[in-house]
């Protein structure tokens, strides 16, 4: 799997997040135009991105996992502007950070006593036919197994992701319900901000298979429209 940041000038005439799906045009642009095609058709990307503001800067965050996805990260490697649909202006690369390659192996260590997550750009799933506004571990985790199957071959099934729940505690949070626009009239609910997670019995199974799609979801997004901007979170584990 491969993760790299771009700090972009900041255009500042939207939302952050409304400029992933922007970027997200860019980099499609930026590669061979079949691949593209066949990643649009794919119901499960091999890759996710979001865009957070950071001190006047634009981030945006891009992962891959598989080689399918890695023409991406390439393009992101080399890219020094990107033309955004209705700027005014190129946007620019002012630096790279990229990470070091890592496998599924690199995910499974020591269980914390806990962990933070904070759902860095506005986060949904779907239920009853509609993209849902408040937090609910089991249904946000069902992408991220999904996503486990296809590129990993792990299978996780949903009675163990609905049982997942009972192995932490919910000892604080700060959520907001948002609203995250994909393009003209089509806006889609979702929430963002910051939960902290607590294990009943860190040697449990259960633990051990939470921690594996959190850490997983680092990578691959969680919930749904993450090659779209959604679902980027970042984790912080309490030993």
């Amino acid at each position: 799997m491969k993760q790299l940041d771009l700090i972009l000038e900041n255009p500042g005439e939207s939302s952050s997040s409304a400029y992933a799906v922007k970027l997200h045009g860019a980099l499609m642009r930026l590669i061979d135009a079949k691949l593209s095609q066949k990643l649009h058709e794919e119901s499960l990307r091999p890759y996710s991105l979001y865009t957070v503001e950071k001190k006047g800067s634009l981030i945006l965050r891009l992962s891959a996992m598989s080689e399918e996805g890695y023409p991406l990260i390439k393009a992101c490697e080399i890219a020094n502007e990107f033309h955004l649909s209705g700027a005014q202006s190129e946007v620019r690369v002012i630096r790279r950070l990229i990470y070091d390659d890592i496998t599924l192996d690199d995910m499974y260590g020591p269980v914390p006593l806990g962990f933070n997550l904070t759902f860095s750009s506005p986060t949904t799933y779907k239920q009853r036919e509609r993209f849902q506004n408040w937090f609910s571990l089991p249904p946000l985790l069902t992408s991220v197994a999904d996503k486990l199957r296809v590129f990993e071959g792990i299978d996780i099934p949903n009675d163990i992701l609905y049982s997942i729940d009972d192995s932490v505690i919910i000892d604080d949070y700060e959520l907001k319900s948002v609203t995250y626009n994909i393009k003209r009239n089509n806006v889609i609910n979702g929430f963002q901000g910051q939960i902290k997670f607590s294990f009943v019995d860190p040697s449990s199974t259960l633990s051990a298979t939470l921690m594996l799609l959190v850490r997983y979801a680092c990578y691959c997004g969680i919930g749904a429209k993450t090659a779209l901007g959604m679902g980027g979170i970042s984790l912080v584990e309490s030993f």
